[in-house]
């Protein structure tokens, strides 16, 4: 016999003692990085000597939906790093290290952003565990403290740069072009996060001509210098962070004019593989988290009960008989491996798991290619799948004008059998967009304090004494009508607006 049976999809082996999703990935799969496709499959990470492993050849499930459910995957964006926490924006290192470990001892996949976004357009499957780690504005204390620890454990990460504070605002705050330059040659992701920092949604009273020349500006020049300073961005699929998360339906225009494929606001949910690619969800990480508070960020999986198949009506499919034989010495081998295999396909048909009945077949096939029992069950299950999947999306799309959540149910249910449907997933994404918000509403803050100024007082001086992040002193820019970076002088009396989730006066 074989140390392995292969087919196109399966590699059905038995284990070595002291064998791991890593060392038969390396063994089948050509490297460690592929463990993660052997865990997930197997839903373990030991394997006791001579255990049967089935390890999948190919990516299997890309938008990630089951009969039980969904995957998600979230986006944790940080700001800064210091050795000590300042505000809600500034994590201790500390602090952000005890994070990271955690993630890396859970068994947590960071990702990187060219993953992620392949995965929200169904062309590539993600670990199940998977993470996003970002960090916006460009900050120095990422290159100081994050990106040490980072390449450590193996995680990726992006950066979301404003690109004035990496040019016309040279900051010894911020990260320069030189170091972002070796950092993406280093292979951090670095994308836009505006020009300015300011809000990007047309303001009451901005005229059409005026907003279209700010949006080249905000959304335009962003992309330019990030080609010109970053070599190898040919091709890159382009994304953006909307400044405070803040987005509606004419910045989305703008956005897709500029060519960005994706947009990140700061909407505290995961990202299942359907999420409108413009409105991507982020979780803010706050530096007053307890370790608790992190953990409540980080689902992967959303549990649903799905449509389930129901056995057809009347008299069942017949399959070939099983071989009859006064005792297991008359089946070769390859069928008695399989016969298992074929036993579950029957049992999951019956049930209503098409899709996992059809797996069973497929690592039957694998062991014995010529099993007449699999190949017409198989066959048989295919039909029906074709079949289910194709009036799952008609009646989701009959119900999709009067109720999107439940036409959503068929959609996943019509993937849950077949992840490959592009006429599911994508349906599933058009009812995702109409159960969000067309428009985020423009919210006033709710408070302001006031300040009188001293001479040496700037819009990033009082970002800093009130928030406790230079960053934010577009938030003080745009409620007094300022122009970035303009002088203040003495005796003026600005407006400090309240930023959600921010403190004011965050060391006191």
């Amino acid at each position: 016999m074989p140390e392995a049976f292969q087919s196109a999809k399966f590699i059905v082996t038995y284990a070595k003692p002291g064998d791991t999703a890593a060392t038969l990935a390396t063994r089948y799969l050509g490297g460690a990085d592929k463990a993660w496709m052997v865990e997930d499959y197997a839903r373990a990470t030991s394997f006791a000597p001579k255990q049967e492993v089935v390890i999948p050849k190919v990516e299997w499930n890309r938008p990630g939906v089951y009969p039980n459910g969904y995957q998600v995957v979230p986006v944790l964006v940080y700001h800064n790093i210091a050795a000590q926490r300042k505000g809600r924006l500034t994590i201790a290192a500390s602090t952000f290290e005890e994070q990271m470990r955690y993630l890396k001892a859970e068994g947590y996949h960071a990702v990187s952003l060219d993953a992620f976004l392949a995965y929200l357009q169904q062309q590539r499957q993600l670990p199940r565990k998977s993470v996003v780690i970002a960090f916006d504005d460009g900050h120095k204390g990422f290159l100081q403290y994050a990106r040490p620890l980072l390449k450590d454990l193996g995680f990726q990460a992006v950066l979301f740069v404003v690109s004035d504070q990496v040019g016309s605002r040279v900051n010894a705050a911020f990260l320069s072009w030189d170091e972002l330059r070796e950092l993406s040659e280093d292979g951090v992701e670095i994308y836009a996060h505006s020009k300015t920092h300011q809000d990007l949604r047309r303001s009451a009273g901005e005229a059409e001509q005026r907003y279209v020349r700010r949006m080249q500006l905000e959304l335009g020049l962003p992309l330019e210098l990030l080609r010109k300073q970053l070599p190898g961005r040919d091709g890159r699929l382009e994304a953006v962070a909307y400044p405070f998360g803040e987005w509606d339906d004419r910045l989305l225009e703008s956005v897709k004019q500029y060519g960005y494929v994706a947009g990140f606001t700061v909407h505290r949910q995961p990202n299942p593989a359907f999420i409108p690619l413009l409105t991507v969800n982020r979780s803010q990480v706050y530096a007053d988290w307890t370790l608790e508070e992190f953990k409540r960020n980080l689902a992967t999986f959303q549990s649903q009960d799905l449509i389930v198949s129901k056995p057809p009506q009347g008299r069942p499919a017949q399959s070939p008989a099983r071989p009859t034989t006064e005792g297991k010495s008359a089946l070769s081998p390859r069928e008695r491996l399989a016969a298992p295999h074929n036993d579950r396909a029957e049992a999951l048909e019956a049930e209503g798991e098409l899709r996992a009945a059809l797996d069973e077949c497929d690592i039957a096939l694998t062991i014995n290619s010529k099993d007449a029992r699999a190949l017409a069950r198989r066959a048989a299950i295919e039909r029906r799948v074709e079949r289910e999947v194709a009036a799952l999306v008609q009646e989701g799309q009959a119900l999709a004008r009067s109720s999107a959540s439940e036409a959503t149910r068929y959609y996943l249910a019509a993937l849950a059998l077949d992840p490959t449907s592009a006429n599911a997933f994508e349906a599933l994404r058009a009812a995702d967009t109409m159960r969000a918000p067309a428009v985020r509403p423009v919210t006033p803050p709710t408070k302001y304090l006031t300040h009188t100024t001293r001479a040496d007082d700037t819009t990033v001086s009082l970002a800093d004494l009130y928030y406790g992040d230079p960053s934010l002193a577009s938030a003080i820019e745009r409620a007094n009508g300022l122009r970035p970076g303009a002088p203040l002088g003495a005796g003026r009396v600005v407006k400090i607006p309240e930023i959600p989730g921010v403190r004011f006066f965050p060391d006191r």
